[in-house]
């Protein structure tokens, strides 16, 4: 919360302004006004009884009792002042009136900082959450690609898998490195992932590929060269044609060769590979939270199992069912899925308050939800939501399609 700063000079104003005790009478005016106590009467006789004489008294203590009220507003008011000097925050400058008019005054400058930082406490509020809200996104949406080049790629965790990435470029940047406005996916990869600093991001040093990528029409050619390693074990396997999927989104298949041209036979499997297709229904996945062993956490497939249909697949998100990967759905939600369409409709079970939960959480189980139906290339409406709007969503409308999970600036190697 913000405070006023005080200063020497703005005490001292404060304080000239409190009523000035003064005495104007004259000397003689004193001497008579003593006389007309008795002071100056004679002692009385011992031989007579004493006279005690009862005389009425002016109101003498006015004047000394404004001393002592200005002095207690003086001491009433120290320990605030001192505060407020002490605390430092938004500035307040202010004038007061004549010596009639001090104390309401006052008042009113006190009323005037109470509102002013209520004020300013709303005003702080509203743009941390605004600045939380818009922060609270990990994904790349439609809206976020102005002036941006998208560069997908998958990256190898520490559970031997991928993880897939959304790095933007700017266009400005792609021009002068690819001396080209429109790149294709392989000339980006090509370009940038061998000085693209995975370590930076928390990732294994994984890429480029061993061998060349190249391309032909819809297909993603990867030359292989002997011993590669890509087939030395099923998790080496898993990790490699994971991170193919989630590097080459445009393209229909990746067809691996020998350097002699012919098909790849890996270790694991004993015959030739088949090329391996980019959009199918093995590769449209659920998203659950993965968590790498610094403690980042991202949305990722939930170890590349694949689904038929979109009901299965966010049904399945309910359930976490291993330990590397958990479910993104809020404790004690429930919702029924449908589909119209293109679009999904989530209907929660019961009336979903959304700023009841964690915001970080919140918003995975959203996005976790919005990137399962866009492996199935589909949209969300969402229902029973008590937010209209939340988390720059608009939820009275389908939710836009995201791009890709995991948005990421790029980070390139010195």
């Amino acid at each position: 919360m913000s405070h006023n700063q005080w200063d020497d000079d703005k005490i001292e104003e404060l304080l000239s302004t409190v009523p000035k005790v003064k005495d104007t009478r004259t000397k003689d005016e004193i001497l008579q006004r003593l006389k007309d106590d008795g002071v100056f009467d004679e002692e009385p006789s011992e031989t007579k009884e004493p006279i005690i004489t009862i005389k009425k008294k002016r109101n003498n203590w006015i004047p000394p009792l404004i001393t002592v009220a200005a002095i207690a507003l003086i001491a009433l008011m120290i320990p605030s002042l001192m505060n407020r000097m002490n605390s430092g925050g938004e500035q307040y400058s202010f004038t007061t009136t004549e010596k009639a008019e001090d104390s309401a005054s006052l008042n009113a400058i006190s009323s005037e900082m109470a509102e002013s930082e209520s004020a300013q406490d709303t005003r702080e509020f509203g743009i941390m959450a605004e600045d939380s809200a818009s922060s609270l996104r990990t994904s790349v949406y439609p809206e976020d690609l102005e002036g941006y080049t998208v560069f997908h790629i998958g990256l190898a965790s520490d559970q031997a898998d991928s993880v897939p990435f959304t790095i933007l470029i700017p266009n400005e940047q792609v021009m002068e490195d690819l001396g080209k406005p429109d790149p294709t996916e392989v000339e980006l990869y090509n370009y940038y992932a061998p000085i693209l600093d995975e370590a930076a991001i928390g990732f294994q040093d994984y890429h480029p590929y061993k061998g060349t990528i190249s391309e032909d029409g819809d297909q993603v050619i990867h030359t292989l060269p002997a011993g590669h390693g890509y087939d030395m074990a099923t998790a080496t396997m898993g990790v490699y044609t994971g991170s193919l999927i989630d590097t080459f989104k445009a393209y229909e298949e990746v067809v691996l060769l020998n350097e002699n041209g012919t098909p790849v036979e890996f270790d694991q499997e004993g015959e030739p590979r088949e090329p391996l297709k980019l959009h199918s229904e093995f590769t449209q996945f659920n998203y659950f939270k993965f968590t790498q062993d610094n403690g980042s956490e991202y949305l990722s497939t939930n170890g590349r199992r694949s689904f038929t249909t979109v009901e299965e697949a966010l049904e399945s998100m309910k359930v976490e069912d291993n330990g590397v990967y958990q479910t993104v759905i809020l404790p004690e939600v429930d919702y029924s899925v449908s589909v119209n369409g293109k679009t999904v409709v989530v209907k929660f079970a019961s009336e979903l308050d959304l700023e009841s939960f964690n915001p970080v959480d919140a918003m995975q189980m959203i996005e976790g939800i919005l990137l399962t139906a866009a492996s199935f290339d589909m949209e969300v409406k969402f229902e029973n939501v008590i937010q209209s709007n939340w988390g720059g969503f608009d939820f009275t409308n389908p939710l836009p399609t995201p791009v890709g999970p995991n948005k990421l600036p790029l980070l390139i190697n010195k």
